[in-house]
């Protein structure tokens, strides 16, 4: 499936049918859990966080977990 730009891709992504009639808190927080969720993934980035708020990789994990559970 091919989209013309990002923004098409995310109302398919949550509506299915690129229907724009979701309440806006519905969207930010499957925007923000998704975001959450390629951080996690994403080994690169999460050492350069931790290296930035110098602590751990086991803690800024949880950190993002924390704010997983509390957005969603």
């Amino acid at each position: 499936m091919i989209f013309t730009n990002q923004l098409d891709f995310v109302f398919w992504k949550y509506e299915g049918t690129g229907n724009r009639n979701t309440k806006d808190i519905v969207w930010i927080k499957n925007l923000y859990k998704d975001n959450l969720n390629n951080l996690i993934n994403n080994y690169s980035i999460l050492l350069k966080i931790s290296g930035k708020k110098n602590i751990n990789l086991l803690r800024l994990k949880l950190e993002i977990f924390n704010k997983w559970f509390i957005y969603g």
